[in-house]
Protein backbone atom coordinates (compact mmCIF):
# COMPACT_ATOMS: atom_id res chain seq x y z
CA UNK A 1 0.00 0.00 0.00
CA UNK A 2 1.17 3.47 -0.52
CA UNK A 3 3.01 5.77 2.29
CA UNK A 4 0.00 7.97 1.79
CA UNK A 5 -2.73 5.40 2.17
CA UNK A 6 -0.67 4.10 5.47
CA UNK A 7 -1.06 7.74 6.67
CA UNK A 8 -4.35 8.40 6.24
CA UNK A 9 -5.17 5.34 8.21
CA UNK A 10 -2.65 5.81 10.86
CA UNK A 11 -4.81 9.28 11.25
CA UNK A 12 -7.62 7.09 10.98
CA UNK A 13 -6.97 4.71 13.79
CA UNK A 14 -5.01 6.42 16.21
CA UNK A 15 -5.74 10.33 15.99
CA UNK A 16 -9.58 10.27 15.67
CA UNK A 17 -10.20 8.10 18.77
CA UNK A 18 -7.99 9.84 20.80
CA UNK A 19 -9.72 13.26 19.61
CA UNK A 20 -12.55 11.93 19.90
CA UNK A 21 -12.13 10.70 23.53
CA UNK A 22 -10.74 13.93 24.27
CA UNK A 23 -14.27 15.20 23.57
CA UNK A 24 -16.01 13.10 25.23
CA UNK A 25 -14.69 14.01 28.03
CA UNK A 26 -14.84 17.63 27.71
CA UNK A 27 -18.92 16.72 26.95
CA UNK A 28 -19.48 14.97 29.60
CA UNK A 29 -17.55 17.73 32.25
CA UNK A 30 -20.20 20.07 31.08
CA UNK A 31 -23.06 20.31 33.41
CA UNK A 32 -25.69 20.84 29.77
CA UNK A 33 -25.16 20.79 26.55
CA UNK A 34 -27.34 23.26 24.57
CA UNK A 35 -28.64 23.20 21.01
CA UNK A 36 -25.74 25.51 19.90
CA UNK A 37 -23.13 23.42 20.87
CA UNK A 38 -24.73 20.26 19.46
CA UNK A 39 -25.33 21.90 16.26
CA UNK A 40 -21.74 22.97 16.38
CA UNK A 41 -20.64 19.64 17.38
CA UNK A 42 -22.46 17.72 14.45
CA UNK A 43 -21.68 20.61 11.96
CA UNK A 44 -17.65 19.81 12.70
CA UNK A 45 -18.07 16.14 12.49
CA UNK A 46 -19.86 16.55 9.24
CA UNK A 47 -17.59 18.98 7.60
CA UNK A 48 -14.59 17.01 8.56
CA UNK A 49 -16.06 13.94 6.95
CA UNK A 50 -16.45 15.66 4.11
CA UNK A 51 -12.61 16.72 4.46
CA UNK A 52 -11.79 13.62 4.88
CA UNK A 53 -13.68 11.93 1.67
CA UNK A 54 -11.88 14.88 -0.52
CA UNK A 55 -8.47 14.02 0.54
CA UNK A 56 -9.19 10.58 -0.26
CA UNK A 57 -10.61 11.24 -3.49
CA UNK A 58 -7.51 13.68 -4.13
CA UNK A 59 -5.11 10.82 -2.84
CA UNK A 60 -6.44 8.58 -5.34
CA UNK A 61 -6.71 10.65 -8.45
CA UNK A 62 -2.77 12.11 -7.55
CA UNK A 63 -2.37 7.92 -7.61
CA UNK A 64 -4.00 7.38 -10.98
CA UNK A 65 -6.75 5.00 -9.46
CA UNK A 66 -9.68 3.39 -11.55
CA UNK A 67 -13.37 3.59 -10.19
CA UNK A 68 -12.92 -0.14 -10.60
CA UNK A 69 -9.45 -0.12 -8.54
CA UNK A 70 -11.57 2.03 -5.76
CA UNK A 71 -14.78 -0.46 -6.11
CA UNK A 72 -17.30 2.09 -7.03
CA UNK A 73 -18.19 0.29 -10.47
CA UNK A 74 -21.94 0.36 -10.69
CA UNK A 75 -23.71 -2.86 -10.21
CA UNK A 76 -27.01 -1.98 -11.19
CA UNK A 77 -29.59 -0.09 -9.53
CA UNK A 78 -31.65 -3.47 -8.48
CA UNK A 79 -28.02 -4.63 -6.82
CA UNK A 80 -27.71 -1.22 -5.03
CA UNK A 81 -30.92 -0.83 -3.71
CA UNK A 82 -31.21 -4.30 -2.63
CA UNK A 83 -28.19 -4.26 -0.89
CA UNK A 84 -29.16 -0.98 0.83
CA UNK A 85 -32.31 -1.99 2.20
CA UNK A 86 -30.73 -4.96 3.65
CA UNK A 87 -27.67 -3.09 4.99
CA UNK A 88 -30.07 -0.35 6.49
CA UNK A 89 -32.15 -3.71 8.49
CA UNK A 90 -29.06 -5.41 9.32
CA UNK A 91 -27.45 -2.40 10.82
CA UNK A 92 -31.06 -1.85 12.20
CA UNK A 93 -31.18 -4.62 14.06
CA UNK A 94 -27.76 -5.00 15.60
CA UNK A 95 -28.37 -1.34 16.78
CA UNK A 96 -31.84 -2.80 18.88
CA UNK A 97 -30.12 -6.13 19.98
CA UNK A 98 -27.41 -3.82 21.42
CA UNK A 99 -29.41 -1.06 22.89
CA UNK A 100 -31.70 -4.09 24.69
CA UNK A 101 -28.82 -5.56 25.96
CA UNK A 102 -26.78 -2.21 27.40
CA UNK A 103 -30.16 -1.36 28.66
CA UNK A 104 -30.04 -4.42 30.88
CA UNK A 105 -26.34 -3.77 31.99
CA UNK A 106 -25.39 -2.26 35.19
CA UNK A 107 -21.95 -0.70 36.20
CA UNK A 108 -19.96 2.40 35.08
CA UNK A 109 -20.16 1.41 31.08
CA UNK A 110 -24.07 2.02 30.38
CA UNK A 111 -23.65 4.93 32.73
CA UNK A 112 -21.68 6.32 30.97
CA UNK A 113 -23.48 5.75 28.03
CA UNK A 114 -26.82 6.83 29.19
CA UNK A 115 -24.85 10.17 30.42
CA UNK A 116 -23.75 10.96 27.05
CA UNK A 117 -26.63 10.31 25.19
CA UNK A 118 -28.86 12.44 27.64
CA UNK A 119 -25.96 15.23 26.89
CA UNK A 120 -26.79 14.89 22.78
CA UNK A 121 -30.13 13.88 22.22
CA UNK A 122 -32.30 15.57 25.16
CA UNK A 123 -33.08 19.61 25.24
Amino acid sequence: MPWDFWLIFLFLSVVIPWRGYTRLKKLLALPSVDTKEKLALYAVTIAFQWMLVGLVFWRSVVRGLTIQELGLRSAGWAGILAAGVFGAIFIGGLQWLNLRRIGKMEGEAPELLRKLASRLFTG
